[in-house]
């Protein structure tokens, strides 16, 4: 009898568990739509320190001010990148990934399909003349973290971590607590 009963448990476990629809998912900083730090800068682009360590692949490219406002400026590198095709602003979820090493340098070999990132993307732009800079609308957007996700002319896509926050936008952050908090 009592191995029924364990039998029984077992088998109700199993169906309970994972179906396959992805419900039950532990986040990674290789989720495209996860965030583990991002860059700060300032409102003219000039780096003024790090959150934590963001899982971006930039291409070079920078996004200004970060933490943002309504409005986020995305520059590329022209000496690498000649222009931006598309861009795709993806709702991402802070992770505070204490256990991975390198989280930065890892990002740089991880790769997403433009299908993929327009499945979760809450915002999309088509260009039509490929600028190497250009204002993003984000008034439309809660505030939270993002993933700004962009197509340069080479059709390679990069990524860069933004946190949106109107009381945050173009200060300098003395304290990363807002931050840690927004993250929690």
């Amino acid at each position: 009898m009592k191995y029924l009963q364990i039998l029984t448990l077992v088998l109700i476990g199993i169906a309970c568990g994972d179906d396959g629809d992805g419900q039950q998912h532990s986040l990674s900083f290789q989720d495209l739509d996860v965030v583990t730090g991002i860059d700060l800068t300032d409102a003219s682009g000039a780096l003024v320190g790090l959150w934590r360590s963001p899982n971006q692949n930039t291409g070079g490219s920078t996004a200004f001010p970060n933490p943002a406002g309504d409005v986020v400026n995305l520059a590329v590198n022209p000496s690498s990148i000649a222009g931006i095709q598309e861009v795709l602003v993806v709702p991402a979820t802070c992770l505070l990934d204490r256990s991975t090493t390198d989280i930065p340098l890892k990002s740089l070999s991880l790769s997403y399909t433009r299908d993929e990132v327009a499945s979760l993307s809450a915002k999309t732009i088509l260009l039509d003349t490929n600028p190497s800079t250009l204002q993003l609308d984000l008034s439309d957007l809660t505030t939270g973290f993002y993933k700004v996700f962009y197509i340069a002319t080479d059709d390679n896509l990069y990524w860069i971590n933004v946190y949106k926050d109107a009381s945050l936008a173009g200060q300098p952050v003395l304290s990363f607590q807002a931050l840690d908090q927004a993250c929690d």
